[in-house]
C-alpha cells in the first residue's frame, strides 16, 4: 500500500525498551519504510540514535546483497532521559519531558502506548494533533491480578481507572491488541475509531525459519519472554527436573527478564549450577531467534489469570515461526490454534504431569517434533504474520 502525503509521526512510549518488539520493529520500522518520517520518543538515558531503514520486508523482502535503500522517510529515537523510580514521579516528570518533545516536533500524528499517558496526550488531542492509543492489555483486568495491591483496594482501582478512561479516550483512535478486548471497547467506542493489531511475527522471523536450523546437540526447551509464576516459570523447571530425574539429558535456553525473587529460588539455582538451564535476560528479537531457532520445543503454561486466557502469547507464534512445536496451556484460545495447525500440545497448566509427558513426547520422538513444527511454520506464513496485520495500522494512517 502507498501511503501519500507522508507523515510526521512521533510513537511514545517512557515503560517499554527502547527496541521492543511491536512498538520498534513492527509498527515504527514499518511506517519509516512506508515512507514517513517516525520518531520514537523514549526514557532509558542511554540517548538519541538515528536508525537505517532497510529495503521493505512486505513486498519482496531484502535484496539478495543485504543491502539497504534510501526511503522518504526515517527513523529517529529520542531520549527524554531515566525516569525517577518513584512511580508518582516518574509519571509526572516523564510526561512533562514527553510534552516539550511532543511540542517542539509538532507531528501529524501521536501513536502512544502506555495507560499513564492518557492524560498528557488527551491535553494534546485539543493542540490539533490526531492521538492513536495503542491498547497492550486490558489494563483494568490486569489490576485485579496485581498482588502488591490490596485485594479490596484492586476492585476500587479497577472501577477508577475504567471511568477515567473511558472519558479520556473518547478522543483517541485506539489499537488494540488483542481481539478479545473489543467486548469491552465496543460497548464505549465506534468502530470506525478503533482497529485490532495483533502481536504476529515479523517476515524476517518467518524466513528465518525456513530453513532447518541445526538444532542443539542436546534436546532443548526455549523460552521467550518475560520469567515469572503465573508465566510458567517454576512448573518449566519441575517438569524439566522429572525429566532428567529418568535419565534424560535436556537443557532450557531462557530469554527474557525474571521477575521478583525466582533467581533466589533453589530450583533456578540447581538449574544453573547443574548446567542444565541457561537464563539470557532481556535480549532484542534479532539476537534472541538464532538462539530459539535451535531449540526443540518452545514453552507458552500461563496460569488462568487476568489478561492470558483471552489473549494470544507472542511467544507461541514465535515458535511456530521458526519450526518449533509448542506447548501452550490448553485455554481455549490457544487450543483452536493448536488443534487447527497440528503444531503442539495443549496442556492443563495445573497438571505437572502432563507438562511432563508433553515435552518427553516432543523431545523424544523427533520424527513427531518435525512434524509438527513444519505444520506451525506453514501456518505463520500464511495465516498468523505481521505482513498481514500491518496493512490495517496503514489504512489507520491515511484515513488520520
Amino acid at each position: 500500500m502507498n501511503i501519500t502525503p507522508p507523515k510526521n509521526i512521533i510513537h511514545l512510549s517512557t515503560v517499554h525498551p527502547r527496541y521492543d518488539t511491536r512498538i520498534f520493529l513492527k509498527e515504527c520500522c514499518s511506517l519509516a519504510e512506508q515512507g514517513h518520517s517516525v520518531s520514537l520518543v523514549v526514557g532509558d538515558g542511554d540517548g538519541d540514535e538515528r536508525v537505517a531503514i532497510p529495503a521493505p520486508r512486505f513486498r519482496g523482502g531484502r535484496s539478495s546483497t543485504g543491502m539497504t535503500r534510501k526511503v522518504i522517510g526515517g527513523l529517529q529515537i529520542l531520549d527524554i532521559g531515566k525516569a525517577p523510580k518513584n512511580r508518582f514521579g516518574r509519571i509526572c516528570k516523564q510526561s512533562f519531558r514527553a510534552y516539550r518533545v511532543v511540542r517542539r516536533l509538532k507531528p501529524d500524528l501521536l501513536h502512544f502506548h502506555d495507560p499513564e499517558l492518557i492524560p498528557l496526550c488527551w491535553y494534546l488531542s485539543f493542540k490539533r494533533i490526531r492521538v492513536i492509543y495503542d491498547i497492550h492489555e486490558n489494563v483494568s483486568q490486569d489490576i485485579l491480578t496485581k498482588n502488591w495491591i490490596h485485594p479490596w483496594f484492586r476492585k476500587v482501582l479497577s472501577l477508577s481507572y475504567q471511568t477515567v478512561e473511558r472519558i479520556l479516550i473518547n478522543r483517541f483512535s485506539l489499537v488494540l491488541a488483542e481481539a478479545s478486548y473489543s467486548r469491552y471497547y465496543d460497548q464505549h467506542f465506534s468502530k470506525n475509531r478503533r482497529i485490532i493489531l495483533q502481536n504476529m511475527p515479523l517476515p524476517d522471523l518467518v524466513k528465518t525459519g525456513m530453513e532447518p536450523a541445526v538444532k542443539f546437540e542436546v534436546p532443548t526447551v526455549g523460552y521467550i519472554g518475560v520469567v515469572s509464576r503465573e508465566r510458567g516459570a517454576l512448573k518449566m523447571v519441575d517438569a524439566c527436573r522429572s525429566i532428567l530425574d529418568d535419565g534424560v539429558k535436556l537443557q532450557i535456553k531462557c530469554i527474557g527478564p525474571v521477575e521478583g525473587d525466582l533467581l533466589m529460588r533453589r530450583e533456578f539455582i540447581d538449574a544453573q549450577e547443574g548446567g542444565w538451564m541457561e537464563i539470557f535476560g532481556y535480549m532484542p528479537a534479532q539476537k534472541a531467534w538464532p538462539i530459539l531457532e535451535k531449540c526443540h520445543v518452545g514453552l507458552a503454561i500461563l496460569e488462568p489469570e487476568g489478561n492470558f486466557v483471552e489473549s494470544y502469547p507472542t511467544k507461541m507464534f514465535e515458535y511456530m515461526a521458526m519450526g518449533i512445536p509448542v506447548i501452550v496451556s490448553d485455554f481455549p484460545l490457544y487450543k483452536k490454534i493448536i488443534d487447527e495447525e497440528d503444531c503442539g500440545i495443549a496442556v492443563d497448566p495445573s497438571d505437572g504431569k502432563a507438562l511432563t509427558e508433553a515435552l518427553k513426547k516432543l523431545l523424544l520422538d523427533q520424527k513427531e517434533s518435525e512434524r509438527m513444527g513444519s505444520n506451525g511454520k506453514r501456518a505463520v506464513t500464511a495465516k498468523y504474520n505481521w505482513a498481514i496485520e500491518v496493512e490495517k495500522l496503514f489504512s489507520l494512517i491515511n484515513e488520520l
